[in-house]
Protein backbone atom coordinates (compact mmCIF):
# COMPACT_ATOMS: atom_id res chain seq x y z
CA UNK A 1 0.00 0.00 0.00
CA UNK A 2 2.95 2.40 1.09
CA UNK A 3 4.84 1.27 -2.45
CA UNK A 4 1.20 2.34 -4.27
CA UNK A 5 0.76 5.95 -2.34
CA UNK A 6 4.77 6.75 -3.41
CA UNK A 7 3.98 6.09 -6.66
CA UNK A 8 1.23 8.26 -6.77
CA UNK A 9 2.91 10.97 -5.84
CA UNK A 10 5.71 10.99 -8.13
CA UNK A 11 2.87 10.84 -10.52
CA UNK A 12 1.26 13.74 -8.85
CA UNK A 13 4.68 15.44 -9.15
CA UNK A 14 4.84 14.91 -12.53
CA UNK A 15 1.86 16.44 -13.77
CA UNK A 16 2.56 19.95 -11.46
CA UNK A 17 6.10 20.02 -12.27
CA UNK A 18 7.30 23.75 -13.06
CA UNK A 19 9.54 23.60 -16.14
CA UNK A 20 10.04 20.97 -18.69
CA UNK A 21 12.54 20.97 -21.61
CA UNK A 22 13.95 19.18 -24.41
CA UNK A 23 17.12 17.43 -23.93
CA UNK A 24 18.98 16.16 -26.83
CA UNK A 25 21.03 12.68 -27.21
CA UNK A 26 23.48 11.58 -29.85
CA UNK A 27 24.09 7.83 -29.31
CA UNK A 28 26.54 5.47 -31.79
CA UNK A 29 24.85 2.09 -31.10
CA UNK A 30 26.67 -1.49 -31.62
CA UNK A 31 26.34 -4.68 -30.94
CA UNK A 32 27.94 -4.56 -27.99
CA UNK A 33 27.26 -0.81 -26.76
CA UNK A 34 26.04 2.36 -26.43
CA UNK A 35 28.34 5.78 -26.58
CA UNK A 36 26.58 9.05 -26.20
CA UNK A 37 28.68 11.85 -28.26
CA UNK A 38 26.18 14.35 -27.53
CA UNK A 39 23.75 15.38 -24.66
CA UNK A 40 21.94 18.39 -24.00
CA UNK A 41 19.54 21.03 -24.97
CA UNK A 42 21.39 23.05 -28.14
CA UNK A 43 19.57 20.99 -31.14
CA UNK A 44 21.94 22.65 -33.77
CA UNK A 45 25.32 21.27 -31.60
CA UNK A 46 23.46 17.70 -31.65
CA UNK A 47 22.49 17.75 -35.64
CA UNK A 48 26.33 19.11 -36.03
CA UNK A 49 27.28 16.12 -33.64
CA UNK A 50 25.27 13.60 -35.94
CA UNK A 51 26.21 14.84 -39.40
CA UNK A 52 29.97 15.57 -38.65
CA UNK A 53 30.25 11.76 -37.00
CA UNK A 54 32.80 9.85 -39.04
CA UNK A 55 35.03 8.00 -36.56
CA UNK A 56 33.44 4.27 -37.90
CA UNK A 57 35.56 1.62 -36.04
CA UNK A 58 38.31 -0.69 -37.12
CA UNK A 59 36.99 -3.59 -36.57
CA UNK A 60 33.59 -5.51 -38.58
CA UNK A 61 30.18 -4.92 -37.06
CA UNK A 62 27.04 -5.53 -39.43
CA UNK A 63 24.41 -3.49 -36.62
CA UNK A 64 25.62 -0.22 -35.82
CA UNK A 65 23.59 2.85 -36.02
CA UNK A 66 23.73 6.48 -35.39
CA UNK A 67 20.66 7.71 -33.62
CA UNK A 68 19.65 11.05 -32.52
CA UNK A 69 16.71 10.83 -29.85
CA UNK A 70 14.78 14.04 -28.01
CA UNK A 71 13.21 13.23 -24.31
CA UNK A 72 11.38 15.85 -22.18
CA UNK A 73 12.42 16.22 -19.12
CA UNK A 74 10.16 17.83 -16.67
CA UNK A 75 11.61 19.51 -13.26
CA UNK A 76 10.90 20.87 -10.32
CA UNK A 77 11.91 24.36 -8.43
CA UNK A 78 13.72 23.65 -5.55
CA UNK A 79 14.86 27.30 -4.76
CA UNK A 80 13.91 29.42 -2.32
CA UNK A 81 14.13 32.67 -4.27
CA UNK A 82 12.13 33.66 -7.58
CA UNK A 83 11.93 30.95 -10.49
CA UNK A 84 12.36 33.91 -12.52
CA UNK A 85 15.58 34.40 -11.76
CA UNK A 86 16.54 30.99 -12.86
CA UNK A 87 15.16 30.07 -16.67
CA UNK A 88 15.39 26.12 -16.75
CA UNK A 89 17.62 26.57 -20.24
CA UNK A 90 20.45 27.91 -17.97
CA UNK A 91 19.96 25.46 -14.76
CA UNK A 92 18.25 22.39 -15.73
CA UNK A 93 21.44 20.54 -14.74
CA UNK A 94 22.15 22.13 -11.53
CA UNK A 95 20.75 19.54 -8.43
CA UNK A 96 20.63 22.23 -6.23
CA UNK A 97 17.65 24.66 -8.10
CA UNK A 98 16.25 21.70 -10.20
CA UNK A 99 14.57 18.44 -9.19
CA UNK A 100 14.31 15.89 -12.43
CA UNK A 101 10.96 14.72 -11.35
CA UNK A 102 10.02 12.66 -14.57
CA UNK A 103 11.25 11.99 -18.26
CA UNK A 104 8.71 11.17 -21.23
CA UNK A 105 9.97 8.23 -23.83
CA UNK A 106 12.53 9.47 -25.87
CA UNK A 107 11.44 10.85 -29.23
CA UNK A 108 13.93 9.27 -32.52
CA UNK A 109 14.70 12.58 -34.43
CA UNK A 110 17.12 10.80 -36.62
CA UNK A 111 18.17 7.21 -37.05
CA UNK A 112 20.90 5.99 -39.68
CA UNK A 113 22.64 2.65 -40.17
CA UNK A 114 26.73 3.15 -40.28
CA UNK A 115 28.28 0.56 -42.52
CA UNK A 116 31.49 -0.98 -41.51
CA UNK A 117 34.54 0.70 -42.93
CA UNK A 118 34.71 -2.02 -45.78
CA UNK A 119 31.08 -3.25 -46.70
CA UNK A 120 31.24 -0.79 -49.74
CA UNK A 121 34.77 -1.84 -51.01
CA UNK A 122 33.91 -5.89 -50.73
CA UNK A 123 30.87 -5.14 -53.06
CA UNK A 124 34.20 -3.74 -55.64
CA UNK A 125 36.13 -6.62 -54.69
CA UNK A 126 33.44 -9.11 -55.02
CA UNK A 127 32.81 -7.58 -58.49
CA UNK A 128 36.57 -7.69 -59.46
CA UNK A 129 37.19 -11.23 -58.41
CA UNK A 130 34.12 -12.62 -60.25
CA UNK A 131 35.51 -10.97 -63.53
CA UNK A 132 39.01 -12.71 -63.12
CA UNK A 133 37.31 -15.67 -61.70
CA UNK A 134 35.41 -15.95 -64.81
CA UNK A 135 38.58 -15.39 -66.60
CA UNK A 136 40.85 -17.23 -65.53
CA UNK A 137 39.38 -19.55 -62.92
CA UNK A 138 39.97 -18.20 -59.55
CA UNK A 139 38.80 -15.43 -57.35
CA UNK A 140 41.63 -15.00 -55.26
CA UNK A 141 44.94 -16.37 -56.68
CA UNK A 142 45.47 -17.21 -60.50
CA UNK A 143 48.50 -18.13 -62.23
CA UNK A 144 48.32 -16.94 -65.70
CA UNK A 145 50.79 -18.74 -68.54
CA UNK A 146 52.57 -16.60 -70.80
CA UNK A 147 54.83 -18.79 -73.24
CA UNK A 148 56.88 -20.55 -70.85
CA UNK A 149 56.78 -18.22 -67.99
CA UNK A 150 53.74 -17.02 -65.68
CA UNK A 151 52.18 -14.12 -63.67
CA UNK A 152 51.02 -14.72 -60.30
CA UNK A 153 47.69 -12.75 -59.27
CA UNK A 154 46.48 -12.47 -56.23
CA UNK A 155 43.01 -10.05 -55.50
CA UNK A 156 42.45 -9.49 -51.72
CA UNK A 157 40.81 -7.25 -49.41
CA UNK A 158 44.46 -6.54 -47.14
CA UNK A 159 48.39 -6.44 -47.78
CA UNK A 160 50.21 -9.70 -48.29
CA UNK A 161 53.22 -10.34 -46.44
CA UNK A 162 55.84 -10.54 -49.65
CA UNK A 163 58.11 -12.20 -47.98
CA UNK A 164 55.55 -15.55 -48.77
CA UNK A 165 56.17 -13.94 -52.74
CA UNK A 166 59.51 -15.94 -52.62
CA UNK A 167 58.47 -19.05 -50.23
CA UNK A 168 54.94 -20.14 -52.02
CA UNK A 169 55.46 -18.52 -55.22
CA UNK A 170 57.30 -20.35 -58.08
CA UNK A 171 56.33 -17.28 -61.05
CA UNK A 172 58.37 -15.39 -62.95
CA UNK A 173 55.89 -11.93 -61.90
CA UNK A 174 53.83 -11.16 -59.24
CA UNK A 175 50.62 -9.13 -59.23
CA UNK A 176 49.30 -8.11 -55.70
CA UNK A 177 45.73 -6.27 -56.03
CA UNK A 178 44.21 -4.61 -52.97
CA UNK A 179 40.71 -3.81 -53.12
CA UNK A 180 39.70 -2.27 -49.47
CA UNK A 181 38.80 0.81 -48.17
CA UNK A 182 40.79 -0.84 -44.34
CA UNK A 183 43.61 -2.37 -45.07
CA UNK A 184 43.96 -4.86 -42.01
CA UNK A 185 47.37 -5.84 -42.38
CA UNK A 186 49.00 -3.02 -43.86
CA UNK A 187 50.91 -2.72 -40.50
CA UNK A 188 50.96 -6.47 -39.73
CA UNK A 189 53.92 -7.27 -41.74
CA UNK A 190 55.39 -3.86 -41.05
CA UNK A 191 59.28 -5.21 -41.18
CA UNK A 192 58.87 -7.40 -43.83
CA UNK A 193 56.99 -4.96 -46.16
CA UNK A 194 59.23 -1.81 -45.43
CA UNK A 195 61.60 -3.81 -48.19
CA UNK A 196 60.66 -2.68 -51.64
CA UNK A 197 59.34 -5.14 -54.11
CA UNK A 198 61.17 -5.75 -56.59
CA UNK A 199 61.12 -4.84 -60.28
CA UNK A 200 58.88 -8.10 -61.13
CA UNK A 201 56.68 -7.69 -58.45
CA UNK A 202 54.13 -5.14 -58.59
CA UNK A 203 51.34 -3.85 -56.10
CA UNK A 204 47.76 -2.12 -57.66
CA UNK A 205 45.54 -0.70 -54.27
CA UNK A 206 42.35 0.66 -55.15
CA UNK A 207 38.95 1.24 -52.69
CA UNK A 208 35.30 1.98 -52.84
CA UNK A 209 35.61 5.34 -54.75
CA UNK A 210 37.40 3.33 -57.58
CA UNK A 211 35.36 2.11 -60.46
CA UNK A 212 35.16 -1.41 -61.32
CA UNK A 213 35.09 -1.08 -64.60
CA UNK A 214 38.42 0.89 -64.10
CA UNK A 215 39.77 -1.78 -61.77
CA UNK A 216 39.42 -4.50 -64.15
CA UNK A 217 41.12 -2.40 -66.92
CA UNK A 218 44.00 -1.23 -65.30
CA UNK A 219 44.97 -4.94 -64.21
CA UNK A 220 44.18 -6.31 -67.63
CA UNK A 221 46.30 -3.62 -68.77
CA UNK A 222 49.48 -4.46 -66.32
CA UNK A 223 49.06 -8.30 -67.05
CA UNK A 224 49.07 -7.37 -71.14
CA UNK A 225 52.38 -5.07 -70.53
CA UNK A 226 53.87 -8.35 -69.02
CA UNK A 227 52.54 -10.61 -71.63
CA UNK A 228 54.20 -7.96 -74.51
CA UNK A 229 57.42 -7.84 -72.90
CA UNK A 230 57.98 -12.03 -73.43
CA UNK A 231 57.30 -11.01 -77.08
Amino acid sequence: MKLLEIYRELIMEAYTSDSSIMIYYVKFETSFNSEILYKGIDKAKAMKVFDGFDDVPKHWDDNMYLVMEGVVSHYKFIEDDDIEYYPIDDYYNDNSIYKLISTEEPITINRHKVNPPNKDSDEVLDAVQDYFQNKYGKRKYNRIMIGDKCINLRIADHTENIMNIDKYGDCEYHISVVISNLDKTIGKYWIQNKMDRRKNEYELKFNSGDKIGDIIMEINNLINFLKTTQN
